[in-house]
């Protein structure tokens, strides 16, 4: 049976692939991983940053996913994609009809459920089963039906490229029943409003399909960002006793966790606050970390099997939730040099083993532990890369993070030019998931070149009104407020502030208010100030 369902996954997400049937924020699919899902909310939150606009990011659990399908749901979306009907009655038939027994250490039940009487049951035996090999391909294409019907009431969230304008929606990101549901708005208030309609509506359309939300994994975040210490920063607007609910799988209205922007929350297993504070991830971390110590301690094995446990073990773990994430090398270095340590002396290296020796692949004779800073780092850099021929969300949020990053540094030409990086670093924003790829970029000398939407002169002999800056002897924080009032006033080149002739600057640009008129047709940040 489980051979002819992996026949029917096969066809069917061949089909719905072919048709455009997966809905691009569902990415339970093949050629997408778990781990864009932690970035795309990276991106969002550094995306909603740079605008300042408010928006909640509310994540929704599903109770027992595959167990809860109902049949017919499930039949409908794949007869919709042209599978045969004998295909798919053959599949669910041989599932209402199986005999259930428990096993034990003792032994299987003598008493059953199930069999070829479920006829006088009120309701057939439904869900895909844990196991089935057809059940994610299943739960993707159901899935997508939702998120199209989600999209066709307008429950989506714009996202506008600054520079070319480009727009693209998403309700929000899935990983088979993890969903992450976004909402923006003009203020927290709003906000709310719009992500309750949008709550309600993903359950009751979940509800036809045998879905029903886990409110006791669910939870929601509302986020405003405000100046502080020259600084935007993320901060909990003020929303009385509003709050958010919805009904759990019993029926029953219940109110759904409101966490604060400095409050870290799981999600497939990153760890991360909206505040970009990174402390309960490394805490989780280093905890994981000193169980795998422990364990090593306590065994008895080899010290090849010690090393290749290390290596397949406690630094995959950590590899895992490294592209979200933005550690320093201090930190790397915080979490990973108790593992190390004890996997050097258990397995026969020297505990003074030099770094470059011990990290070092096998294959140019060294012990081949990760530099899990260094691996960051490269994680980030091949995300870069490989997204920019991808069709995805992840490719669209990178890009709108790429085109804030390229207004911001106010420079001619492509971003990724090793010259132009090394000057952008000195006034752009380190809050960003991009500015530390680019800092890791420079650090070792690595040249890329996605495509992205260029500034250019508007006149011949034009330049830069941010190169020029950059050739004056002033630090790092003198330049940022240079950008600053740049950015006030919507600027980018020297002709943009002078005079028709150039030969003087615009008297209009000499007074303390900000400029209200229209150099350059891009979006700017919508509250940034002096």
């Amino acid at each position: 049976m489980n051979q002819h369902n992996k026949t029917l996954q096969r066809q069917a997400i061949k089909v719905a692939l072919q048709t455009n049937s997966v809905a691009q924020e569902q990415y339970g699919r093949p050629g997408r991983d778990c781990k864009d899902h932690a970035l795309n909310r990276r991106l969002t939150v550094n995306a909603r940053q740079y605008e300042r606009k408010c928006f909640s990011l509310a994540m929704s659990d599903l109770a027992g996913c595959y167990d809860r399908i109902v049949h017919t749901a499930a039949a409908l979306a794949l007869l919709r994609l042209g599978l045969k009907k004998t295909t798919i009655f053959a599949m669910f038939d041989s599932i209402q009809r199986m005999t259930h027994k428990v096993r034990t250490g003792y032994g299987d039940s003598d008493t059953t459920y199930g069999g070829d009487f479920y006829a006088q049951w009120e309701n057939a035996p439904q869900g895909v089963l844990q196991g089935n090999a057809a059940g994610p391909v299943i739960w993707a294409i159901l899935s997508s039906v939702i998120f199209s019907i989600l999209r066709d009431k307008g429950f989506c969230d714009s996202f506008c490229m600054c520079l070319s304008k480009e727009l693209f929606e998403l309700v929000g990101f899935a990983f088979v029943d993890d969903a992450d549901l976004i909402q923006s708005g003009k203020d927290a208030d709003n906000v709310l409003e719009k992500t309750q309609m949008l709550l309600d509506e993903w359950r009751d359309l979940m509800a036809v399909t045998g879905g029903a939300i886990e409110t006791n994994k669910s939870y929601f975040y509302i986020i405003d960002y405000r100046k502080e210490k020259g600084k935007w920063k993320a901060f909990d607007p003020d929303i009385g006793d509003a709050e958010l609910s919805v009904l759990n799988k019993n029926g029953n209205r219940c109110t759904l966790d409101n966490l604060q922007c400095r409050e870290a929350a799981e999600m497939l297993g990153v760890w991360m606050a909206m505040n970009g504070d990174r402390s309960t991830q490394i805490e989780i971390l280093q905890k994981k970390v000193a169980e795998w110590t422990s364990l090593v301690r306590a065994g008895s094995c080899t010290q090849e099997v010690i090393w290749h446990t290390f290596q397949i073990t406690i630094t995959k773990q950590i590899e895992y939730i490294l592209l979200a994430h933005t550690f320093t090398e201090k930190e790397c270095t915080k979490i990973f040099a108790p593992a190390i340590k004890l996997a050097c002396q258990k397995s026969g290296y020297s505990s003074t083993l030099r770094r470059i020796f011990r990290q070092t692949s096998s294959a140019y004779f060294g012990a081949g532990a990760m530099n899990i800073f260094q691996q960051s780092g490269v994680l980030k850099v091949s995300a870069l890369v490989m997204h920019t021929w991808k069709e995805s969300p992840t490719t669209s949020l990178l890009q709108l993070n790429i085109e804030q990053f390229v207004l911001e540094a106010g420079l001619f030409g492509s971003i990724w030019t090793l010259s132009t990086l090394k000057k952008a670093l000195k006034w752009c924003s380190p809050h960003s998931w991009l500015y530390y790829t680019a800092v890791f970029l420079v650090k070792n000398n690595i040249q890329i070149c996605p495509k992205h939407f260029e500034l250019k002169g508007k006149r011949q002999g034009n330049k830069a009104i941010m190169d020029v800056v950059s050739t004056l002897p002033l630090t790092k924080g003198e330049m940022r407020k240079i950008n600053e009032v740049r950015m006030s006033h919507g600027v980018i080149t020297i002709s943009d502030i002078t005079t028709a002739d150039g030969r003087q600057i615009d008297p209009v640009f000499l007074h303390r208010s900000v400029f209200e008129g229209d150099r350059n047709n891009f979006n700017w940040p919508e509250k940034h100030d002096i």
